[in-house]
């Protein structure tokens, strides 16, 4: 490389000696590197970390298209890369850090777009990124099953267009390669009664009247885990990408809370008189939440959310009766769909209604009697 530089450069003396126009020298070689974040504004859907730091640790894959023309690419724009592992393998937090293997070099003229996804280990022998049906190239991810992958957070990256050597951005070197989540979370539930109904003595235990709440189970119903994310043409902010079908009667439950517990005491961590959080419990627990695929919701479909919890009634401090109550409501009725990059989080409210009476007295009945 050296000596072809230095005959490169001796030509262009020469040349400028013969007939002394200025010459530009020629650029040495410049390799592609990767500058991989995540969007700042998708911190509250979070990466498995909730951070807005892209993983040193979590290869990605790229594309890029070349077009001989500023602003010219096109569905008819040829492959310059095609898919590719960038990875980071000296865990660097700044510089050239993001790269490839085959290393890839910049065109000496002409322009770059790119378009990358992540994670690449999970998703590069299903991931698609083609010209197709007379339209310029998106990226797509077929019969992907999340239920199948609860660790695997799906990532698109904005399309760059017009790339013509490494910049400089945000501590890195290289591509700017800003990352969205594509899938959806629920994070947490939260159970409580609207009042407080346990009409406690001074010793702080129930007394005749008092009624404790227990929870014992929630689960979501008939969830879609399964479909195909089609990212658009120019994956962004604004274009956010689809999954499809929208929706499904086919689904799978979660059971996000589970007490198994025989005995009910007041004081349990069950008790959910004031405000009790149910944290995750079984798989689920894995992450701390759960990944779901976008979806919408209908006011009468089987998408549900079902709770199971026990109300315990006190006639007197040690006498009472335990009765089991199993509730559920569409999520329709909570949230119209899940979005992309939105986690949520859902609180239920039990309310009981209170018994009045309603006294009326009946008039005497007149009775003549009359003599024999």
């Amino acid at each position: 490389m050296k000596k072809n530089i230095i005959i490169a450069l001796a030509a262009c003396v020469a040349l400028a000696a013969c007939t002394k126009n200025e010459v530009k020298p020629v650029n040495i070689d410049q390799e592609i590197t990767f500058q991989a974040v995540v969007d700042k504004a998708a911190t509250k859907a979070g990466t498995f970390d909730n951070s807005a730091t892209y993983p040193t640790d979590r290869p990605f894959g790229t594309f890029a298209f070349f077009y001989t023309t500023e602003d010219g690419y096109s569905k008819a724009a040829p492959k310059y890369i095609d898919n590719a592992k960038v990875s980071n393998p000296t865990s660097a937090t700044n510089g050239s850090a993001w790269t490839t293997d085959p290393k890839y070099y910049w065109p000496k003229q002409g322009y770059l777009t790119f378009m990358s996804y992540s994670p690449y280990a999970e998703l590069s022998e299903t991931v698609t990124c083609a010209p197709a049906d007379d339209a310029m190239a998106e990226i797509k991810i077929p019969n992907w099953d999340v239920d199948a992958h609860q660790k695997v957070d799906i990532m698109i990256a904005d399309r760059v267009d017009n790339q013509t050597a490494n910049g400089s951005h945000g501590g890195y070197t290289g591509v700017p390669t800003v990352f969205r989540h594509k899938l959806a979370q629920i994070v947490k539930f939260s159970i409580k009664t609207k009042e407080d109904f346990r009409n406690l003595d001074e010793n702080n235990l129930p007394q005749a009247g008092s009624k404790l709440f227990f929870l014992k189970k929630i689960e979501l119903q008939k969830i879609v885990t399964k479909g195909s994310f089609s990212s658009g043409i120019e994956p962004s902010n604004i274009n956010i990408g689809v999954w499809f079908p929208l929706t499904s009667s086919e689904g799978t439950d979660y059971t996000w809370y589970n007490n198994e517990e025989a005995t009910l005491a007041q004081g349990n961590a069950s008790e959910f008189n004031t405000t009790a959080v149910a944290l995750s419990s079984g798989d689920i627990n894995t992450n701390g939440y759960l990944l779901v695929r976008p979806q919408i919701f209908a006011e009468n479909d089987n998408k549900k959310i079902e709770i199971t919890y026990v109300i315990r009634s006190y006639t007197s401090a040690s006498d009472y009766s335990d009765e089991t109550v199993v509730q559920s409501f569409n999520i329709y009725s909570a949230t119209q769909s899940w979005g992309i990059n939105k986690k949520y989080s859902f609180t239920i409210t039990v309310d009981l209604n209170q018994i009045y009476w309603a006294p009326s007295v009946e008039n005497w009945d007149d009775v003549t009697s009359t003599g024999v």
